[in-house]
């Protein structure tokens, strides 16, 4: 009585600190609920072009439909190209190679290349205008030093960049093989600079068209790491001479403003974006997954306490999801957008419109309205409305709180390990003692690491008691000797339907508590055990179901002694046959596929047909509950219920397979900590509520079989 007081208090406790947690974590999650979207201005200026209308009168009708802003990226020579404006430019490296440069170059460009004051790294770029060639020095002065650029006019402007080894960009020469087949030659070339890249300020012009058309500008600022030192300075200005506040700060390039790798103090970036009230912006991976790298991006994330957003850029294969999936227009591409804000923390949509095909826009104004209107209508019963993206509160993580979270999650541990082994009141007092007294140290030790330590435990302890209650239910109405009706297989089957997934679902509380800070909100950190906590559970069914069912023992040797051991032996001398081979082989597919679909970075995806099927059911319902769980595992209880009841002693293994994987799943649906937990909560709710239903029309139809087969074989025997 008094050990099982101490469980008690531990487990309250802990539940209460969960609550806690969970509760903070709802109010956070409550507080960012405007999205914002912006515009791609490159690729809407394509767009214009393509529709033989002004770029004024796509932005105009966009704002009409919700868009906030525009992303404006800070021009570079590679960027002045693009918009094909009067410049060109050659690496001096091809010029330097040039047989002929003394006739087809001026003889100032030639000069400074034998004297040495050009060499092979350098940028050489030109123009006719007067104008760009001003816009260009003018930008280059207030970025960077004099020594960076040379000028000089010979009919036209040139500027040379001085650049270094660290800018060049080579690509793969031709290879060629001697008559040995033995490679000659380098198989490196250079082929281009990130001179090329560098910022040069902001087009005027550009500004005007975005801020007339009463949208916002969010300037895009490159950084150059070699000479960072005055970009600061120079964007403030912009900023300040333009009058634009762009609100969130989405870095054009490889790192952020100012960041050097000599120097990585983001001070002077820090003051500037407070003074502004700018928020740094992290850009979501093409796999939906984390942030993409920049550099200097997670300390500046951090140093502002994380208050920051992230961006769901539209990237070229979903700007092609046009008329996708059978549907009439772009509701796959809406359906993509409505994912990431409400269920990846997306708070800023940066838009590229559709695509026909690799170069050919939908220009057709309202498949863009109708995708609008529909996601903004989805949108509001979440609460989630277009306008300025909002930024979640701060939040810390508290290593106190986490050690009343992990005494639960101690005492649920040793529960578990009760329920499938005979360890002694001494072994058990041990083990309690030492993992309770061992939680605040680990956490002060090595916080990070015992977060995820504890984190990977409830997902693995929690599905795991799941199994063993299930099993242990089992094989009690197995050796009973009570023949159950009908509508008691139904109140049973419905009750360890809740039962255990509501215990399952606890395991996922615990993730979601322990791992509940604002770099997992913002996915800068994630739950790396989430392959471990998909397989774990299986490894614990086999062994539970050895202790409590034995190897090929009868209905009745399951009340004799045998032990663990015996029955490995038992297991490890059977004979092995063809048909062991056969199912193990289709067990380790199912097994392969079943962990390789769990995330993105797979090729082996949802067929089109239950991509059409899940899309239908994110229309209908708040959430769409897992496949997995809702037809597969969560039936399956019902159905291993129903055989247990009816002692199918043989079918209780194969079955616990099939539900084992929906224990894990709902542990593993709330260790998405991006995911709102009341959206993972829901999932859960949903998928029990349709599993038990689909389980129970399975069941019925099952009985009814059995009923006949029955009938069949009493009237051959009377015949």
């Amino acid at each position: 009585m008094r050990k099982k007081a101490i469980y008690i208090v531990l487990i309250l406790i802990s539940l209460f600190a969960v609550g806690y947690s969970l509760f903070n974590r709802v109010g956070i999650e409550s507080s960012g609920k405007s999205v914002e979207i912006d515009l791609d201005y490159y690729e809407m200026n394509k767009l214009s072009e393509q529709s033989s209308k002004p770029i004024e009168y796509w932005f105009k009708e966009f704002k009409k439909m919700g868009v906030y802003g525009v992303a404006l990226e800070e021009e570079s020579i590679n960027n002045l190209v693009k918009y094909d404006k009067n410049i060109n430019y050659i690496l001096a490296n091809n010029v330097i190679k040039d047989t002929k440069r003394y006739k087809d170059y001026p003889l100032e460009l030639n000069n400074l290349i034998d004297s040495g004051k050009v060499d092979k790294y350098d940028l050489i770029v030109n123009t006719s205008s007067s104008k760009m060639n001003s816009f260009i020095i003018e930008g280059l002065k207030n970025r960077y030093p004099k020594d960076f650029y040379k000028t000089f006019y010979d009919g036209i402007y040139y500027i040379v960049l001085d650049g270094t080894f660290k800018d060049a960009e080579y690509g793969e020469k031709k290879v060629y093989l001697d008559y040995e087949g033995k490679r000659i030659g380098n198989p490196l070339e250079l082929v281009s600079s990130k001179l090329t890249e560098i910022g040069i300020g902001f087009d005027k012009d550009k500004i005007d068209k975005i801020q007339s058309s009463g949208l916002k500008v969010i300037s895009r600022p490159i950084n150059y790491t070699r000479y960072p030192s005055k970009l600061i300075d120079a964007y403030k200005n912009e900023i300040d001479k333009y009058d634009i506040n762009p609100g969130n700060l989405i870095f054009a390039g490889s790192s952020v403003l100012g960041y050097s790798k000599s120097s990585k103090n983001d001070t002077e970036l820090i003051e500037f974006m407070d003074k502004y009230k700018i928020h740094p912006a992290l850009i979501e991976t093409s796999v939906q997954r984390e942030n993409i790298e920049q550099d200097g991006i997670n300390k500046l994330v951090k140093d502002m306490n994380y208050q920051a957003v992230r961006v769901f850029p539209i990237l070229n294969y979903i700007q092609k999801r046009y008329k996708f999936y059978n549907y009439q227009g772009a509701e796959e591409i809406e359906n993509t957008m409505y994912r990431a804000i409400t269920e990846r923390n997306i708070r800023v949509v940066y838009f590229r419109p559709f695509l026909k095909n690799d170069t050919e826009y939908v220009s057709n104004l309202s498949d863009y309205k109708s995708t609008f209107k529909n996601l903004e209508s989805r949108l509001k019963e979440h609460n989630i409305v277009y306008s300025n993206a909002s930024v979640y509160k701060y939040r810390a993580t508290n290593i106190l709180l986490i050690s009343l979270i992990s005494i639960g999650l101690i005492a649920f541990s040793l529960i578990l390990l009760k329920l499938v082994f005979k360890i002694s009141e001494r072994l058990e007092l041990i083990l309690l003692t030492i993992g309770l007294l061992l939680i605040y140290p680990a956490l002060y030790i090595a916080p990070n690491l015992s977060m995820h330590i504890f984190a990977l435990l409830s997902s693995v302890v929690f599905p795991s008691l799941a199994i063993v209650i299930l099993l242990e239910f089992s094989k009690d109405r197995i050796i009973d000797n009570k023949f159950y009706k009908m509508k008691e297989i139904y109140f049973n089957s419905l009750v360890m339907l809740f039962i255990t997934v509501s215990l399952a679902m606890l395991g996922g509380f615990y993730v979601a508590s322990i791992l509940m800070s604002s770099r997992f909100l913002l996915e800068m950190e994630i739950f790396r055990g989430v392959k471990a906590s998909q397989l774990s559970p299986f490894i614990v069914l086999i062994i539970a179901y050895i202790v409590k069912f034995g190897f090929k023992r009868s209905e009745k040797d399951l009340l004799s002694a045998s032990s663990f051991v015996s029955d490995i032996s038992k297991m490890l001398n059977e004979k092995i046959k063809v048909i062991y081979i056969i199912v193990g082989s289709i067990v380790a597919i199912i097994g392969y596929i079943y962990i390789a679909r769990t995330g993105h970075e797979t090729n082996i995806q949802p067929s089109n047909l239950e991509m059409i099927f899940r899309n239908l059911l994110e229309v209908k319902l708040i959430v769409r509950p897992r496949s997995k769980e809702m037809l597969l595992a969560f039936p399956s209880i019902i159905v291993l219920v129903y055989f247990a009841l009816r002692k199918y002693k043989k079918l209780v293994f194969p079955l616990s397979l099939a539900v084992v994987v929906g224990y894990a799943s709902v542990a593993n649906t709330f260790s998405h900590i991006r995911t709102p937990f009341y959206l993972s909560f829901l999932r859960t709710i949903y998928g029990m509520f349709f599993g038990a239903i689909i389980g129970i029309v399975v069941i019925s139809i099952i009985n009814l079989i059995l009923i006949l087969i029955t009938k069949i074989k009493e009237k051959k025997i009377y015949d």
